[in-house]
């Protein structure tokens, strides 16, 4: 899947030719490590000090192998700066080497087959912790409905959204398009070569067939992992949640509604499903799912 980026330049009307020299630079920069210089467009119409830039890559991977790629000559072109101290340049040394195995190494086959992997469960069940680390154990990106649906609704990651359950920000057209955005991400990362962790609820049978259709469209293996644990212990969390900012919206006066509407996982297979109990230690989740890894 072709990936495109947009840049967006606020520039000193005043000083538009140094810009356009500065795209002009690009021009020949951005081919040679790896991108596809769709171009530059400078202020014509209307705002007279905002510029922009399009970039296409063949997927996901490409375009973070010509970030990594383009990282690692800045560092290399700080290295070979004589007015710069030599404890610096040393240390860019060591960037650039390794930016540029970073660039490498994203643009080689996996040495694992990539696969889909949906964390999910009720309001605090540990969901978000077990996704984590699995992203570390599989080195594979993690994509979070919480911070998706915050993305859609135009706020920032902590900004509170505290709607009565199920409306509001919450309701079911938005977590239809918070739902379909978080697949849309995955697909991204999938088409890629690449595993992907799914940290969201996942409540109803629908959600969770979803992500395994798309699973089943890539290839790849999914499983479902369930996070559960005793309702004193989800209710606890909530209590400290409640203490300071948080991605999470989940509060104890919308638990007990949640957990009504919470469909039990009966569709999946026994090999594409895994339960935690994540009352006990997040090393013990961790342990059974490695047993399940293989």
């Amino acid at each position: 899947m072709a990936v495109t980026v947009f840049i967006r330049y606020q520039i000193d009307p005043f000083k538009r030719a140094m810009f356009e020299q500065y795209a002009r630079r690009w021009l020949g920069i951005i081919p040679r490590c790896g991108g596809d210089l769709v171009g530059y467009w400078m202020p014509h119409e209307g705002t007279n000090n905002i510029a922009s830039a399009l970039i296409s890559f063949e997927n996901l991977a490409a375009y973070e192998s010509y970030r990594a790629y383009v990282r690692g000559k800045v560092s290399g072109m700080l290295e070979a700066d004589e007015k710069v101290a030599p404890e610096a340049r040393m240390r860019a040394g060591d960037q650039a080497r390794k930016y540029y195995l970073l660039a490498e190494a994203c643009s080689r086959e996996p040495l694992t087959l990539p696969a889909l992997y949906a964390v999910g469960g009720v309001i605090a069940s540990g969901k978000s912790t077990v996704a984590e680390a699995l992203g570390v154990r599989v080195q594979a990106p993690v994509v979070e409905a919480d911070r998706v649906r915050k993305f859609l609704c135009g706020v920032s990651p902590t900004t509170p959204l505290a709607d009565a359950a199920f409306s509001g920000h919450y309701d079911a057209d938005t977590t239809a398009r918070t739902y379909a955005e978080l697949l849309r991400r995955a697909d991204t990362v999938l088409a890629s070569k690449r595993s992907v962790v799914l940290d969201a609820s996942f409540r109803d049978h629908a959600q969770r067939a979803a992500a395994l259709e798309l699973a089943e469209r890539h290839g790849v293996p999914f499983t479902f992992i369930e996070c559960a644990a005793p309702h004193a212990v989800c209710k606890e969390r909530l209590a400290t949640r409640a203490l300071g900012p948080s991605v999470s919206d989940g509060r104890s006066e919308i638990f007990d509604r949640f957990l009504q509407s919470y469909e039990p996982v009966h569709e999946l297979p026994s090999e594409m499903y895994l339960k935690l109990d994540t009352s006990q230690p997040i090393a013990e989740s961790m342990a059974r799912i490695e047993a399940r890894l293989g």
